[in-house]
C-alpha cells in the first residue's frame, strides 16, 4: 500500500466515481481510493463489519469522501453516526455533493464535516484536499507541466520571443 491517505469515497453514482478517477489521474495523485455505494456501506465499510472486516484489505481511512444524497442512509445520517462514535472523531469528512445551498452546508457543518466541496470534482478541488488531510498523510500531488505555447500552434510555427526569418 502506499504512503499516501486512503480515502473513502461515498458515492452512489458510477459516473462520478469515475470522473473522480478521472481527476486524479489528470492530477497523477495515485493514493489507495475505496468506494461505498451508499450510506449503509459507508457505515458497515467504517465499522469493519461484513464484508469489510479485514482491516488489512479494507483498512481504516485517513480522509472520507462523503455524497450527500444516496440511497438507504443519506450523508447526514452518516456524518450523524460518525458523530456518535468515538473512534472516528478524528476522521476527516469532506461533503460532495451538487447543491450549494447554504442550509445544507450549515447542517454538514454542524454534523462535523470538515470540508464542503460541490461536485464534479476539479483537480483544484483534491489540492484543497491536503487541508483537511493529516500532516503525515498528504496527497503527493504532481502539477501537470506547462505546455511549450510553440508546440501547441503547430510544427512550423514560431517559437515565442523569436522573429520569423525573412528571405
Amino acid at each position: 500500500m502506499s504512503d499516501g491517505p486512503i480515502v473513502l469515497l461515498a458515492e452512489d453514482s458510477e459516473d462520478d466515481v469515475v470522473i473522480f478517477r478521472k481527476e486524479m489521474s489528470k492530477a497523477s495523485i495515485d493514493f489507495p481510493l475505496f468506494v461505498a455505494k451508499d450510506g449503509e456501506e459507508t457505515i458497515a465499510y467504517l465499522k469493519g463489519a461484513g464484508k469489510f472486516g479485514n482491516r488489512s484489505e479494507f483498512p481504516v481511512p485517513d480522509l472520507l469522501l462523503l455524497d450527500l444524497v444516496m440511497p438507504q442512509i443519506n450523508g447526514f445520517e452518516v456524518l450523524e453516526w460518525i458523530g456518535e462514535q468515538p473512534s472516528l472523531g478524528q476522521l476527516p469528512v469532506a461533503v460532495l455533493t451538487c447543491s450549494e445551498t447554504i442550509h445544507d452546508v450549515k447542517l454538514a457543518k454542524q454534523l462535523g464535516a470538515h470540508s464542503f466541496l460541490v461536485k464534479p470534482i476539479s483537480f483544484q478541488d483534491l489540492l484543497q484536499l491536503n487541508s483537511v488531510l493529516p500532516a503525515n498523510k498528504p496527497l503527493k500531488i504532481t502539477p501537470i507541466p506547462p505546455v511549450n505555447p510553440a508546440i501547441m500552434r503547430g510544427k512550423d510555427a514560431i517559437p515565442l520571443g523569436q522573429k520569423p526569418h525573412t528571405a
